[in-house]
């Protein structure tokens, strides 16, 4: 049995840690994180984070314990400026107002909405029909599932779609019952 301190998950954690670094096609540093399973903490990232699309390359380097990669990690920030993250180690002189909200997320998450949206009207999804699982149209559109998902979330709050465990046309093109 392990001690809470040996447990990975434990602030405290002593072993062998990873810090990972996202990059977008261009190379830019989209974000930064630590942690001692690194694939599955990316893939959890696939799932929710917005931004996920952006991501090009990952690289992913290991350090004796949690200290260093912590260490490792508020370096990066301090003199890479990832464009996502936590801003709670970010010190002066940092525009936290680009990070909270990122106007082409909105905009990305809005179109993409916006074809959504057409492919209802089109009728491609027609009045009480179920659209596919957020995974498909992920895939489909070529998009993170954390987008998708807010894309529906914006059509349901439209009025066009209802959630009652699945997404589901409301009603026909024109707002038409």
């Amino acid at each position: 049995m392990t001690s809470s301190m040996e447990s990975p998950w434990n602030a405290e954690y002593t072993g062998r840690t990873a810090v990972y670094r996202l990059l977008n096609g261009s190379g830019e540093l989209l974000y930064v994180g630590i942690s001692v399973a690194p694939e599955t903490r990316l893939k959890d990232h696939a799932n929710r984070k917005l931004w996920w699309h952006w991501v090009a390359q990952a690289d992913i380097t290991w350090r004796e314990n949690r200290k260093a990669a912590l260490l490792a990690e508020e370096e990066i920030e301090r003199l890479e400026r990832p464009r996502f993250g936590d801003t709670h180690r970010l010190g002066a002189g940092w525009r936290t107002s680009n990070r909270k909200s990122d106007p082409a997320l909105t905009t990305e998450t809005r179109v993409l909405a916006e074809q959504i949206r057409s492919a209802v009207h089109a009728g491609k999804y027609p009045p009480g029909s179920c659209l596919p699982a957020v995974g498909v149209l992920s895939e489909q559109y070529a998009t993170s599932r954390a987008m998708t998902r807010s894309a529906l979330e914006l059509l349901r709050s439209d009025g066009l779609l209802q959630n009652n465990g699945r997404f589901r046309v409301r009603h026909a093109a024109g707002g038409e019952s």
